[in-house]
C-alpha cells in the first residue's frame, strides 16, 4: 500500500532515490543488494549509500559505538549520526548527476525512528538533516520484532558477527512502533505531519511491504513500486 508522508528539501538531479527503511534484521541490506544486481543486469547504473557509513572518521567512532567499545550519551551519537549523513552528502549529489538509480540502505527516517524509540524529538532530528538530499520514495519493511531478533541471532552464529548496541527486542520493538507512526497506513490520521514542517517538506510516496514473505515476494513487491518511480522520474 502506498502513502503519502512528508519529506526533506526540494532538489533536482537525474537519477531516483530510494531508501530502504526497517528494522534490523528486516532484510534490507539484502534487499538492496538484490535491487541492484537487477538493475545493473537491466544496463542502469546504480549506486548504494549504507548508513551508518562506518569507513569514514565519524562513521569509524560510531562504529565503536555501536560495537560497544566507546560509550557516548544517547544524545551525542544522534548528532554523530546526522553528522555522518551530512560528510555523505557532497558524494551522494555528485552520484545523483551520474547515476541512475540511488539506494540508501537505511537514511533520513531511520534517524527519526531510533531517536524517537529512545524519547527524543523528532523535529529535532528533522532539523538536523534539513540540508541533507530527500529520497524520491522508500520502502518500509514490516517484520515482527520478534522474529526480527531470532533472524538476527541466526546469522550471528554463522558469521563473526556480535550483537551490537541497538540489538535488543524490547527496543527494536520502540523503533517499529516509531516507524508505523512515521508511515501511517491511515493518511488522515493527525500525526502524519507530527514530525515536519509543511513548508519544508514536500510528499513522499512510501511503499509498505510485509518483510516476513518470501525474499522472492518482497523483491517483486519492491521492484513494482520503483518502476512506478522510474517511470514517474522519465515523464
Amino acid at each position: 500500500m502506498w502513502v503519502l508522508v512528508k519529506k526533506m528539501t526540494k532538489r533536482q538531479h537525474c537519477a531516483v532515490l530510494l531508501s530502504i527503511e526497517g528494522i534490523d534484521a528486516s532484510g534490507k541490506t539484502t534487499l538492496v543488494d538484490t535491487i541492484l544486481k537487477h538493475y545493473e543486469d537491466k544496463g542502469l547504473k546504480v549506486a548504494i549509500f549504507r548508513f551508518p557509513t562506518r569507513d569514514t572518521p565519524i562513521g569509524k567512532l560510531i562504529d565503536q559505538v555501536l560495537r560497544k567499545e566507546v560509550t557516548l550519551p544517547s544524545e551525542t551519537l544522534q548528532f554523530l549520526f546526522s553528522a555522518n549523513r551530512s560528510e555523505m552528502q557532497e558524494q551522494i549529489h555528485k552520484t545523483c548527476h551520474t547515476h541512475d538509480l540511488v539506494l540508501f540502505d537505511r537514511y533520513l527516517d531511520s534517524a527519526v525512528a531510533y531517536a524517537v524509540a529512545q524519547n527524543m524529538s523528532g523535529d529535532w532530528i528533522r532539523t538536523l538533516d534539513k540540508s541533507c538530499i530527500a529520497p524520491d520514495g522508500c520502502i518500509f519493511l514490516h517484520i515482527n520484532p520478534e522474529n526480527a531478533t531470532f533472524r538476527q541471532k541466526e546469522r550471528q552464529k554463522s558469521s563473526a558477527n556480535k550483537a551490537e548496541l541497538y540489538d535488543k527486542t524490547k527496543f527494536q520493538t520502540l523503533v517499529h512502533k516509531a516507524y508505523c507512526k512515521c508511515y501511517p497506513l491511515d493518511t488522515t490520521a493527525s500525526h502524519v505531519q507530527s514530525w515536519a514542517t509543511p513548508k519544508i517538506y514536500p510528499h513522499l510516496l512510501v511503499q509498505h511491504i510485509n518483510a516476513e514473505e518470501s525474499k522472492n515476494s518482497v523483491f517483486l513487491n519492491a521492484i513494482e513500486f520503483l518502476e512506478k518511480l522510474l517511470k514517474e522520474k522519465q515523464s
